[in-house]
């Protein structure tokens, strides 16, 4: 004996589909886990790590005030992951605006500029801020910086590789002559105490450093690098900062791991915080 169809019971199922989804997905997961170990990368120890080899590490960032701020991340993140070769940059970009350039521009980059120099006189000439131009942009209808954070990478490869690029340098251009690495940072990343030597290691390795074939795609190796990234709780936690963001703490490499998606498909994603072969791009 069948009841007639409710339509009551429409709203709570189609309500149940979404935990169901989530509760799949991750059943899925932890039984791949489960069956198939992950693959950690080789390592070449932090005191055979080539003294010729640098890398640059920088925070891509509007700038629009001060930039008191990223000025001490960079700091701190020079402080804690300090070794002969790693340098340290703001990549910048202007905030849209109805003209190329502005007087209120030249005074934040003058600003900056100084700051600079107050850091390398402090530590050396390790610091630098990178800033391009605005362009004018048809869809946009305003003057922008181009491909916004995408373009600002590209750039910056391309000026680490071939020396040329629409990025203008504070700092001394000089010593970035030879670097051979960049690692990318957002403004509100933090990079762990001795995670740019580390990084750099796993991209020397044998097993990992990018071969080219003659027509410049790799072959063997990486171009690109992407670290564990994990949640930091800063003021708290909540039940949804707990649901979404798995283990916290600082210990972001105690455990390893990787993503079904880049172990089935070997493919990876990239969501700009990693470390790049200027060569590759």
């Amino acid at each position: 004996i069948f009841k007639p169809f409710s339509y009551y019971a429409v709203a709570p199922f189609i309500f149940s589909l979404f935990p169901l989804y989530e509760c799949s997905v991750y059943l899925v997961n932890y039984s791949y886990s489960r069956l198939f170990s992950p693959k950690v990368k080789m390592c070449l120890r932090s005191d055979c790590l080539p003294s010729g080899v640098k890398t640059l590490a920088v925070i891509t960032t509007l700038i629009d005030g001060d930039g008191d701020e990223a000025l001490q991340k960079i700091e701190q993140y020079y402080i804690s992951n300090k070794y002969d070769g790693l340098l340290c940059g703001i990549l910048a970009d202007l905030p849209d605006s109805d003209k190329a350039y502005s007087e209120k521009d030249e005074q934040i980059i003058s600003a900056l500029s100084e700051k600079i120099k107050a850091l390398c006189e402090k530590y050396g000439d390790v610091f630098f801020l990178f800033y391009r131009g605005r362009r004018y942009s048809i869809t946009q209808g305003r003057f922008i910086a181009p491909e916004r954070k995408r373009g600002a990478v590209l750039q910056m490869c391309r000026l680490l590789y071939t020396g040329q690029g629409d990025i203008n340098i504070c700092g001394n251009a000089e010593a970035l002559s030879g670097v051979k690495y960049l690692i990318t940072l957002d403004f509100d990343t933090v990079m762990m105490p001795h995670t740019a030597r580390r990084l750099t290691c796993v991209m020397e390795h044998p097993a990992n450093k990018a071969v080219f074939d003659a027509n410049g795609r790799i072959v063997r190796g990486h171009g690109i690098l992407q670290p564990c990234v994990d949640t930091v709780f800063v003021n708290g936690k909540s039940a949804f900062s707990l649901m979404s963001s798995g283990n916290g703490g600082v210990q972001s490499y105690s455990n390893a791991r990787f993503d079904i998606y880049e172990e089935i498909f070997k493919k990876g994603i990239f969501c700009g915080k990693g470390i790049i072969n200027c060569e590759a791009f």
